[in-house]
């Protein structure tokens, strides 16, 4: 067992759900556990419940749920590493270097270091024409100050002296992203050099990154932070830290630039973040789940701004987001302009214009092809099913394809058969192959697959009893690969003694697959059979992993009569209710 999963063990026995709960709502006694009005959704009428027993959480209302470490990540927004450390931090317990993020402290005062040398330049007078650049982007010089807004010395190692002087070794600045070694000298150089800087902070507003941009034309325009131990572009966005006070109920407006953040957030426009050189991820839109019900892309009217705004969206839409509006402004504006010319009062005029994630691809594709002709209405489909097969979610999926069916006149059934198609088991479920278990795919609905799937992992989760007997044989027969991670670390886990549910979901550190196992975990008095339903699922894997053996072997008699003294066994085997497998000795 590694020693952050010591930690964590650690950390959730010293740790009561119920007393951290109630530290930030106020609890009644119900039955076996305690209650409260759900602080995830608004309601009236309590649905939230917390369990001292399982040491879990679980809301009737909008399905939220998971262990202490969930509810801590909902409520302070933060990721599961932050939760561990505050949870540590509460009930006394040190934890190991690793899982208390030391190794991260010499980076974050690297940044430190930084942020301070390139205010000073930016302040002094090498840094006028920086100054006035800012100025004339209309930026008041009280904003930039707020946002931190500063400048790169125009050398090889002013960082990198700075950094030495403060006894930050160059090594801990190559780490950070900061300083580059010589190439053809020893030593290091600084990363920024002669640049308008823009600090980028985590969700506690520590500074993680920096973006620059060049002021003499130099390439590349902007440049970013490299990506380090405290920074991932991919799952950070500029101004999250500002979300903290949010209202849940406002939306977030996710641009594409660091001043058109800036300048939106100067016309007085709240809740407004941008991606960092890269398209909105489904990463992105998970993480900003926490701070509010309703996300925006806010993008340019130029062709690049429709061209970021579609590549996000496919991004987001295989990903299973699809209660995201885009919103594409008019005449080419940006929304540092749009903002600066209507203030506050823009952000009624631009939810008046949001459109679905889904109608916006529409849209696009409707725009590039003539839905009136054949040919038109063939390439969007080729398009539109390209994307769906990349699609995870199975219901997700389904309702995506009855709104491209209707707007392109196609029947849903010749979408799915095209849908199959496009949709390699490779790129869907992580490499399962056509036979085998992967073969799966072709002998059951979607909704009626991921539906055994999910009794399955119901069973694993909510009994650790169920889990620990699970085979190898038996995990490998799911379609997903995905599935099959969770359930290998369910059964891994669950034979150590004392198993809950709580900790076979916190064996999970991978966010994605802790959102997906998290839909599992059922209320306290579920009243299901677990033990049954598990069977039941892991008997119809079976099933189904042995009818597509069978079609597979009926595709090779087609071209090899001699397969048929095989395909008869295998068939016998089918309808007696075996595995292929098991009547090989037959």
């Amino acid at each position: 067992m590694s020693s952050t999963r010591n930690s964590i063990d650690e950390v959730r026995t010293a740790t009561d759900i119920v007393e951290v709960v109630s530290g930030y709502l106020p609890l009644k006694k119900a039955g076996a556990g305690f209650s409260a009005c759900c602080p995830f959704h608004r309601e009236k009428t309590p649905s939230f419940h917390v369990s001292p027993t399982r040491q879990t959480f679980h809301c009737f209302g909008c399905q939220e749920g998971g262990t202490v470490f969930d509810f801590v990540m909902k409520m302070d927004k933060v990721e599961f590493g932050e939760a561990l450390r505050l949870l540590a931090e509460r009930a006394g317990v040190r934890l190991d270097s690793h899982a208390a993020g030391e190794d991260r402290a010499p980076l974050l005062a690297a940044h430190v270091c930084a942020q301070d040398l390139f205010r000073s330049t930016y302040a002094a007078g090498a840094g006028t024409a920086t100054r006035d650049y800012v100025a004339k982007r209309g930026i008041k010089p009280e904003v930039a100050a707020a946002w931190g807004l500063g400048m790169a010395p125009d050398g090889w190692t002013g960082l990198v002296d700075a950094a030495r002087a403060r006894g930050i070794d160059s090594v801990v600045l190559e780490r950070s992203g900061l300083a580059l070694p010589g190439s053809t000298r020893p030593g290091h150089y600084d990363r920024f050099r002669g640049r308008l800087t823009f600090p980028i902070r985590d969700s506690f507003g520590r500074i993680v990154a920096f973006g620059a941009r060049s002021l003499d034309g130099s390439e590349p325009k902007y440049l970013n932070s490299p990506e380090t131990p405290i920074f991932s572009k991919g799952r950070m966005l500029y101004g999250i830290d500002r979300l903290k006070q949010h209202p849940r109920n406002a939306p977030v407006l996710v641009m594409e630039g660091y001043t058109d953040v800036i300048m939106s957030t100067q016309a007085g426009v709240a809740g407004c973040v941008a991606t960092l050189g890269t398209a909105m991820t489904s990463a992105h839109a998970r993480i900003l789940a926490r701070y509010t019900e309703r996300i925006i892309l806010v993008y340019d009217g130029d062709k690049a701004g429709l061209a970021a705004a579609e590549r996000g969206a496919r991004l987001l839409l295989e990903g299973g987001q699809l209660d995201i509006q885009v919103a594409v402004l008019p005449g080419g504006q940006d929304p540092c302009d749009f903002f600066l010319a209507r203030g506050e009062a823009g952000v009624q005029e631009l939810l008046g214009m949001t459109v679905p994630l889904v109608e916006f691809l529409l849209e696009r594709v409707s725009q590039r092809h003539d839905l009136n002709e054949l040919s038109g209405r063939l390439k969007a489909t080729n398009e539109l099913t390209a994307t769906v097969a990349a699609l995870n979610d199975p219901v997700a999926r389904e309702l995506v394809l009855a709104r491209v069916a209707e707007k392109l006149g196609v029947s849903v059934q010749a979408l799915q058969q095209r849908v199959r198609s496009e949709a390699l088991p490779a790129k869907r479920d992580g490499g399962a192959s056509e036979s085998g278990a992967g073969g799966a795919e072709r002998n059951a609905t979607p909704t009626t697959r991921n539906m055994t799937v999910l009794w399955l992992v119901q069973a694993a989760l909510n009994e650790p009893g169920f889990a620990v007997r699970l085979t190898s044989a038996q995990i490998a027969a799911v379609p997903a690969a995905s599935v099959r991670t969770i359930l290998s670390t369910f059964a891994q886990l669950a034979s150590n003694a004392g198993a809950t549910s709580a900790s076979l979901l916190d064996g999970l550190d991978d966010p994605e697959l802790r959102d997906m196992a998290k839909r599992a975990l059922l209320p306290e008095g579920h009243g299901h059979d677990l033990e049954r339903m598990g069977m039941d699922a892991l008997d119809a894997l079976s099933r189904a992993a042995g009818k597509s053996e069978m079609q597979r072997l009926q595709e090779r008699l087609a071209v090899d009569p001699e397969a048929l003294e095989e395909l008869s066994r295998r068939y016998r085997a089918t309808k007696l209710g075996q595995s292929p497998a098991s009547s090989d000795g037959a």
